[in-house]
């Protein structure tokens, strides 16, 4: 018989005539083949003058690795294809794959990670965008190869450049968390219709909310920003309530004066306000502007020649409120550009900026 298996294992013989014999038992013992996976300790393409140390995963046996080394780590500085035999228990071996190490000629400096709008959190239902210093070439974590993504989920996001002669360079990793909106409430005390003298109160509940801003016609309602607003005007009314970073908009409460009032501006008609500070600038430039709702949000900036420049947001998700996007622009030529903020809900507005 042929065995795979530890155990005992013994025969009985049965002769002419009934007579039968035992064997002795035979102990098996199958011993299992050590893992051959490798772990290294950060990127294997590398400049010239760097190093990446190379481990065997597995913590017991003996090591022979294809450069002639009998540790179970060792630190490369050499380009060339690795892989490790490891000997374990009954001489039984495996071979790992082999891990392919670059080096490259010249130098490049350490790419840095920024966040397009300074934080390093996203709001749960929505997006910021990551943006790497220029270089030749990007690779993210996430597969792109874009100088900026955007990210939607909490995680761990670094880049890597290379200078086009296989001499790369890795950024230190940013952790993007993740911060839930705030939960609340709105009550209404008091009727949503009456004459002028009337009015009508607003109240936010069951809210741990740090802030509040009232708006009126998808107007901030200067001053307003208690967790409570009485309207004495008809208007559609509604708040937007910011905890830890993040903003949560309630729905519109309208409310009317059937004896007297105007008509409102249409929400149609409305358009969102874009301003660039400052403006002109040399190395940064903050792109500002206010959305009345939630909305999916494409920033680009354009030289004169209508030739796109950079992507600093492609249909991010924003909510409502006022929004604030840095723009590194040490990478930017002297002269006049423009910036575009499209929206889903409200066009595109163009702003002219100047860089010095």
């Amino acid at each position: 018989i042929t065995v795979n298996t530890s155990g005992s294992y013994l025969v009985t013989v049965t002769y002419s005539g009934g007579c039968t014999a035992t064997s002795s038992p035979m102990i098996v013992t199958a011993n299992p083949i050590p893992s051959n996976g490798v772990t290294a300790s950060g990127p294997t393409t590398f400049c010239s003058g760097g190093s990446v140390t190379l481990t065997a995963n597995s913590a017991t046996g003996t090591y022979l690795w294809s450069n002639g080394a009998t540790n179970r780590a060792i630190t490369v500085t050499n380009a060339g294809n690795y892989s490790v035999i490891v000997t374990g228990t009954g001489n039984c071996s495996s071979t790992s794959a082999s891990t392919v190490v670059t080096v490259g000629s010249g130098s490049i400096s350490t790419p840095t990670i920024t966040s397009a709008n300074g934080n390093n959190y996203v709001c749960d239902g929505s997006s910021i965008t990551l943006k790497s210093s220029l270089a030749p070439s990007y690779l993210w974590s996430t597969g792109a190869t874009t100088r900026s993504i955007s990210v939607s989920a909490q995680g761990t996001y670094y880049v890597t450049t290379n200078n086009g002669t296989g001499c790369g360079a890795t950024s230190v990793p940013m952790i993007v968390s993740l911060q839930t909106p705030p939960n609340f409430t709105v009550s209404v005390t008091g009727p949503m219709a009456f004459c002028v003298g009337g009015s009508v109160t607003f109240n936010v509940s069951q809210s741990l909310g740090q802030s509040y801003v009232w708006y009126k016609d998808n107007l901030q309602i200067p001053g307003a920003n208690a967790p409570a607003y009485t309207a004495t005007a008809a208007g559609k009314y509604r708040v937007r309530v910011q905890q830890n970073g993040c903003a949560k908009n309630s729905g519109t409460g309208s409310v009317t004066t059937p004896c007297r009032e105007g008509e409102s501006l249409p929400e149609s008609m409305q358009e969102i306000q874009v301003s660039v500070y400052p403006n002109p600038f040399s190395t940064q430039a903050t792109i500002s502007f206010t959305l009345p709702d939630d909305d999916q949000v494409t920033v680009k900036i354009f030289d004169m020649d209508g030739r796109l420049v950079d992507i600093l947001a492609d249909k991010a998700n924003y909510i409502a409120g006022d929004i604030e996007i840095k723009y590194d622009a040490t990478a930017l030529r002297k002269g006049l550009y423009f910036a575009t903020v499209t929206t889903g809900k409200y066009g595109t507005k163009t702003i002219k900026m100047s860089s010095l």
